[in-house]
C-alpha cells in the first residue's frame, strides 16, 4: 500500500512538472523554486490524502486539507499564498476546471503575521505569590486564564462590565477596540466571577498611578514565574475552552466562538495553540 502511494506520488509530480513548460518563461532562479514548490505540494498532498492521479483532478477539499497542513506547520502566510498562486497559474494556463478556493476562503489573507510561540508548560495560576497584593496580581492571571482577556484589559475590566452570566470586554478597554462577550460556561468560571465582585477594589482600579505599579508588579510576578510569553495563560483559556465548548459543538462553531471571545479576525493563533496542545481541528 506505501509503495503504491509512493508510486502515485512520483507519476503526479512527474505529471505537475510537465506542465511547467506551458508557463511563461521566467528566471532560472524562478524556475527552480517552481520545481521545489510543486514537489512539496505534491507530498504535502499525499500527507493528506489528497492525492489525485493527475492535475486536472486536484479537488478544492484537497486543497483546503494541504492548507490546514500547512498552517499547523506554521508556514508562512506568503509561503502558502505564494504556493496557490502556481497552481492557479498552472490551472489558468492549462484551462484546467480546477475550482481552487480563493485566499480569503482559505483564510490566509493579508500579510505575514510574527511566528507565533506557544508555551505549553503548565503553570498553575492559583499558586501561592510571595508578595504584596498576591491577590490583585492572581486575579490579573486568572482573568486572563479563566476568561481570555490580555493583561491590561484585566488590570482595566469595570464594575459595570461583569455581569451575572458573563463578562463583557468593552470597546473602550479592548486591544481590538471591539466589544467582546464571555460566557460562563464553567462553575469555575461561576465561583471566580462571585469572589471577584464581592472582593475586588474597582474605585481603587481607577487611579492611573495604582494601574501602573500593578503593571510593574504583574511584569514582576510573571519574571519570577519564568513565563516569557505575555498571553501564556490566554493560550491555556483557548485550550481548556476549546475541551469545554467541543462537548457541545462543532468545530466550526467553536472556532467562531473563541475569535470572538479573543477578538481575532483569523483563526491562525486559535489553530496554533490547539496544535502546541495536540488538539488538531480537522476543519
Amino acid at each position: 500500500m506505501a509503495l503504491n502511494k509512493t508510486l502515485r506520488r512520483k507519476e503526479f509530480t512527474k505529471n505537475l512538472l510537465e506542465h511547467l513548460n506551458a508557463l511563461p518563461k521566467s528566471s532560472y532562479k524562478n524556475r527552480k523554486q517552481r520545481r521545489v514548490d510543486l514537489k512539496t505540494i505534491a507530498a504535502d498532498l499525499a500527507r493528506t490524502n489528497g492525492l489525485p492521479s493527475f492535475f486536472k483532478n486536484l479537488k478544492p477539499e484537497a486543497i483546503y486539507r494541504l492548507v490546514n497542513h500547512w498552517k499547523r506547520n506554521q508556514l508562512s502566510r506568503k509561503t502558502m499564498q505564494n504556493r496557490l498562486g502556481l497552481l492557479r497559474k498552472l490551472n489558468t494556463t492549462l484551462k484546467t476546471p480546477i475550482a481552487i478556493p480563493s485566499n480569503k476562503e482559505l483564510d490566509i489573507q493579508g500579510t505575514t503575521p510574527s511566528k507565533i510561540i506557544v508555551a505549553k508548560d503548565h503553570i498553575d495560576p492559583y499558586q501561592p505569590l510571595d508578595f504584596s497584593p498576591a491577590t490583585m496580581i492572581q486575579n490579573i492571571f486568572l482573568l486572563q486564564y479563566l476568561f481570555g482577556l490580555k493583561a491590561h484589559e484585566a488590570l482595566m475590566l469595570e464594575s459595570s462590565m461583569v455581569h451575572p452570566e458573563h463578562l463583557t470586554v468593552a470597546r473602550n478597554i479592548s486591544y481590538n477596540k471591539k466589544d467582546r462577550l464571555i460566557r460562563y460556561e464553567t462553575q469555575e468560571q461561576k465561583d471566580f466571577i462571585i469572589r471577584y465582585t464581592q472582593n475586588h477594589n474597582f474605585k481603587l482600579m481607577q487611579d492611573a498611578d495604582f494601574r501602573k505599579g500593578l503593571t510593574s508588579l504583574h511584569a514582576f510576578a510573571m519574571s519570577q514565574l519564568k513565563i516569557k510569553h505575555p498571553d501564556y495563560f490566554r493560550h491555556q483559556y483557548i485550550k481548556n475552552r476549546f475541551v469545554e465548548l467541543r462537548k457541545t459543538k462543532g468545530e466550526a462553531e467553536v472556532l467562531k466562538v473563541l475569535q470572538q471571545e479573543l477578538g481575532y479576525s483569523k483563526s491562525l493563533e486559535i489553530r496554533a495553540v490547539l496544535d502546541r496542545f495536540d488538539l488538531r481541528l480537522k476543519i
